[in-house]
């Protein structure tokens, strides 16, 4: 069986790129994976601006069909929890995504969520200073995935708008599945992309106002 196919994308770019990997990455395509398998839904759709004649765009994160049945793995559970604890009142996508986010701010956290999954457990070992390094197996699992996705590369770049640094991450996100890789799911991506995005920024202000005193100068060293 080919193994690109039977994990999650969080699992794949961890052993794909494990020294390059960002923590957006491994929340976004584990959202965009939990909607592509009917586990969440995404439902966009339009409200009144208060005192205002337009209307605005708001995205809600639902239970999809296969919500109930599916077994979470650790670094999934961040995503469903919130929504189950959510359901009389639909949870946004960016309400989701700030929970989410500040769930996994422990970054080293997260990967330690994922590489303790005991199907890439052995993939995964540790350096001398505590950093993730791939085990000899993990480098054949690389391998595979990569020489995997090599002949995928012309049918990807035939696909209109599609920016080459994404291509790769989005065949790792529908488990090579090429048939999933349309403008709809890409302008989906680009959506929640966006919110990550927008919270990181959030989360990168509070974290630098956090070093200045009320002089608004840095603190004493």
């Amino acid at each position: 069986m080919r193994l690109l196919p039977t994990l999650t994308p969080a699992e794949a770019i961890l052993i794909a790129h494990a020294k390059g990997t960002d923590l957006i990455d491994l929340l976004l395509y584990t959202l965009m994976d939990l909607y592509l398998c009917g586990v969440v839904d995404i439902k966009i759709g339009t409200r009144m601006i208060a005192r205002s004649p337009r209307r605005e765009i708001i995205v809600h994160v639902v239970p999809g069909k296969h919500f109930e049945g599916h077994q979470a793995l650790p670094h999934e559970a961040i995503f469903l929890t919130p929504i189950k604890n959510q359901l009389a009142q639909r949870i946004t996508l960016a309400q989701l995504v700030r929970k989410v986010y500040n769930a996994g701010k422990g970054f080293g956290k997260l990967k330690k969520k994922i590489i303790s999954i005991p199907r890439v457990a052995h993939f995964f070992g540790y350096s001398l200073f505590g950093g993730i390094r791939l085990t000899k197996a993990g480098k054949q699992a690389k391998a595979e995935i990569l020489d995997f996705l090599d002949p995928l590369w012309p049918q990807a770049f035939a696909i209109p708008k599609m920016e080459k640094e994404y291509v790769i991450y989005h065949l790792l996100m529908v488990r090579g599945d090429m048939s999933q890789l349309n403008e709809d799911t890409f302008k989906l991506f680009k959506r929640v992309e966006r919110q990550f995005m927008a919270e990181e920024r959030i989360a990168h202000k509070s974290n630098l106002n956090s070093e200045y005193d009320d002089d608004g100068v840095f603190g004493t060293y």
